[in-house]
């Protein structure tokens, strides 16, 4: 993989499988390995049937020294308070390290003791331990959930490799085949993700025109809302990933306030819900929709509820068979949630993924004595605020204006959420101070009509940046960290 696919799949999230799955698809990985291998022969093994390529038993002895490293770092991020994580590469190693000269039984077996010792340490791990962070030498700032799935989709990747080798040498009958859906991963949207969204839109409503559409996805990612939904209360775009790149489907679910047919509220709605006609009955739409699901009920609803047109029955049997009932004709669906205490406790609510820019200057914050009139001297440059509150006036601006005497402290820099934030966006505050405490730093926020502004300590910007961008937001870094 390349390092840049190597951090995208670090800091990834699969929104689809909560801990429990996760540590058995880490476990069952073993099985597919072996699956992989099984009654090839020495010379086999050994061969480089594609140019350029390492042969099969180079591609075991790689995971089977991955998987050392991956335990590793997973211990150390459990056992210290945020380690720092040493990169491999992995592509040294065949070499020095002997890789023909080694036994694949052995590789293979010490794959399965690592991860059956890993996955009973990880299923002793209680639910707050997962956010656990540690700082990777080359993708920044990872969780421990992230470990884990890094993990299992470094060996799922690898297999893939496996099969086109066997495929190579005319050894078809054992080509690995994976259950349906799996290694689809299922996320929220990203930047990078605009032209295969604005592709799957077109496809699911095509009478609107990709113009259209692309001017909606640029609407969003501005603002996480669209323009004719601002009575919506949260918005969530999920999209579903195909294991040899690029997207294969979305969901696109809202909070609405009130939804016909349904008896309580609010309501989570589907909004829409597309998967590539290639790519359908592998599961990949159940996989968006339970995500979607459990995304709803950690925003309070109990029903969920969609729509199709009267002639698209393909569609009314999909709700169906997901447990949607017909409530009236338009046609509309629901379906009642699990109770939010059934919600596994490694689902986490969703919150909104933002573009952050730097504000120019070195800020500082002052108190003033009560009763103190505005100053006038705090009322320069292109950003100041000013508070009253009955126990002090508070003033933030920019530091080398604040005269000598006045209690402040000196040293913040300043990040601001980009575009306009409706008041019924759910999470805008949540979704940026969280992560920087969780790197345990402290921050300061103030909130305008429009937007938030954030200032951090400048010693720490570049560490909240790391923890930001791993949240899932975009941070142009151009004024705060010259």
């Amino acid at each position: 993989m390349a390092k840049l696919d190597q951090v995208a799949d670090a800091q990834r999230e699969d929104m689809s499988q909560c801990t429990a799955d996760l540590i058995a698809a880490y476990e069952r990985g073993v099985a597919d390995l072996r699956t992989a291998v099984v009654g090839m022969t020495a010379e086999e093994l050994r061969c480089r049937p594609i140019a350029g390529r390492w042969s099969t038993l180079e591609v075991v002895c790689h995971i089977s020294d991955c998987e050392q490293f991956f335990a590793d770092r997973m211990k150390r991020t459990l056992a210290m308070e945020r380690p720092l994580l040493i990169g491999a590469e992995g592509r040294r190693y065949p070499e020095p390290l002997h890789y023909h000269q080694r036994d694949l039984a052995e590789e293979i077996e010490l794959v399965a003791l690592t991860r059956r010792q890993m996955a009973r340490i990880l299923r002793l791990v209680p639910a707050d331990a997962w956010d656990r962070t540690a700082v990777h030498t080359e993708t920044g700032l990872v969780t421990l959930r992230q470990l884990l799935h890094h993990a299992v989709n470094h060996l799922a990747h690898h297999i893939r490799f496996l099969d086109e080798k066997r495929v190579a040498l005319g050894r078809t009958e054992n080509v690995h085949q994976p259950p349906l859906g799996i290694g689809v991963q299922v996320r929220p949207v990203v930047l990078t993700d605009q032209p295969e969204w604005v592709r799957m839109r077109s496809a699911l409503w095509p009478s609107d025109g990709a113009n259209e559409h692309a001017e909606e996805v640029v609407a969003f990612f501005a603002s996480h809302s669209f323009r004719w939904s601002q009575s919506f209360l949260a918005w969530q775009i999920l999209v579903a990933e195909r294991p040899s790149g690029g997207l294969c489907g979305f969901v696109e679910a809202s909070i609405r306030p009130h939804v016909d047919g349904c008896v309580s509220h609010p309501v989570g709605y589907v909004e829409g819900w597309y998967v590539d006609p290639d790519m359908r009955r592998q599961g990949i739409g159940r996989k968006l929709l339970e995500a979607t699901e459990r995304w709803a009920v950690l925003q309070g609803c109990k029903e969920m509820a969609s729509d199709a047109d009267l002639e698209n029955t393909v569609s009314h049997a999909a709700h169906k068979a997901l447990g949607f009932d017909e409530s009236e004709r338009l046609v509309h669906f629901r379906k009642w949630l699990k109770d939010s205490s059934q919600v596994k406790s490694s689902c986490t609510l969703a919150l909104p993924r933002l573009k952050l820019l730097g504000v120019a200057g070195s800020f500082a914050v002052c108190k003033l004595p009560t009763g103190s009139p505005f100053p006038s001297w705090a009322m320069m440059g292109d950003l100041y605020s000013i508070t009253r509150t009955a126990d002090e006036l508070s003033v933030v601006c920019l530091q080398e204006i604040v005269p000598e005497g006045i209690a402040c402290e000196r040293g913040w820099r300043c990040l601001r959420v980009e575009g306009s934030m409706p008041f019924t966006m759910v999470g805008v505050i949540a979704s940026l101070t969280n992560p920087i405490a969780k790197a345990g730093l402290g921050v300061f926020a103030v909130s305008t009509f429009d937007t938030d502004y954030l200032l951090i300590k400048a010693i720490d910007m570049p560490t909240a940046v790391s923890a930001l961008r791993s949240a899932g937001h975009f941070v142009d870094v151009e004024e705060v960290m010259p």
